[in-house]
């Protein structure tokens, strides 16, 4: 029997598709046939009947409700557009300000790093519940300053609210910056220090080596970084105040709940969600992408 012989690039793809071949697998199963299910029955009235799911074909009548009939969910997506606007330029500089801390020859600079990374490890739901609790999600100096006060005071809702709401929750923000300050890290790292010592030797100062040299070389960096950051708070199902509705919570509610408009409602309402978290990343990518020089 002749042996099959590949050659080099052929086995290349073949041990790539073969390490990947049970994400591919999982994707399909768990991420591609659920969302396109789910998009199946936004179009429909759906809803649970003896053990069994009974559609009924109502084309876009879903999604008029949700934008025109619905007064709860369109103040809901408003309001966390305003807090997310705010809360990702804000976690991403703080942990690029982290990580360029931690990049430098510090003592104990292990040890911060792992201090730093240790709420990503922790920072399950019961136990930022608990916290969310007793109030040490946030720093009473600053969410009660003065500042916060005029702003309530005299800006509008819309610019006060995602601003004292950020003060509020500082710590949770914060929380969700480990992964992106250890990502940084390694964009930090690969920069050739030799580029950085010619800059010196220029009489480049220290704001001009980071707007020339260190941002443009992490850009790249950054992207990944806003991606992870939309995804991980849009998904953050804890509701600033008590008795409010996270766009979660109220699709679980839609969806599964006695008296509401049912699974197909709910499903249609996570697939706008989905969309708006996907003109997101599409707006910071545009924003973020590398140009090429025009010669």
């Amino acid at each position: 029997m002749q042996k099959i012989r590949l050659k080099r690039k052929q086995r290349e793809w073949l041990n790539g598709y073969l390490f990947i071949g049970l994400w591919l697998i999982g994707l399909l199963v768990f991420t591609i046939f659920p969302l396109m299910q789910a998009i199946f029955y936004s179009f429909n009235h759906a809803t649970f009947y003896a053990g069994d799911i009974k559609l009924e074909w109502i084309w876009f009548d879903n999604f008029r409700y949700a934008f025109f009939e619905d007064t709860i969910f369109p103040v809901i997506l408003v309001n966390y557009l305003s807090e997310i606007i705010i809360d990702v330029p804000f976690a991403i500089t703080a942990a690029l300000l982290l990580a360029m801390l931690l990049n430098q020859k510090i003592k104990l600079r292990s040890f911060w790093r792992v201090i730093f990374f240790l709420p990503v490890v922790i920072s399950t739901g019961p136990v930022i519940s608990e916290l969310m609790g007793q109030g040490a999600t946030s720093i009473p100096m600053l969410a009660n300053s003065s500042f916060v006060r005029f702003m309530n005071e005299y800006l509008p809702t819309f610019i006060a609210r995602p601003v004292s709401l950020l003060f509020e929750k500082l710590i949770i923000v914060l929380w969700f910056s480990g992964i992106q300050i250890l990502i940084f890290l390694a964009g930090l790292q690969r920069l050739d220090k030799a580029i950085y010592e010619a800059a010196a030797i220029d009489g480049a100062s220290p704001w001009q080596t980071f707007w020339k040299i260190t941002l443009p070389g992490i850009k790249p960096f950054i992207l990944l970084n806003v991606v992870y950051t939309i995804v991980s708070l849009s998904f953050f199902d804890m509701p600033t105040n008590p008795g409010e509705y996270t766009i979660l919570s109220y699709i679980r509610a839609q969806s599964f709940e006695m008296g509401r408009r049912g699974y197909g409602y709910g499903c249609a309402l996570g697939i706008i969600y989905l969309l708006l978290i996907f003109l997101q990343i599409g707006i910071y990518f545009l924003f973020l992408k590398e140009r090429k020089s025009r010669r």
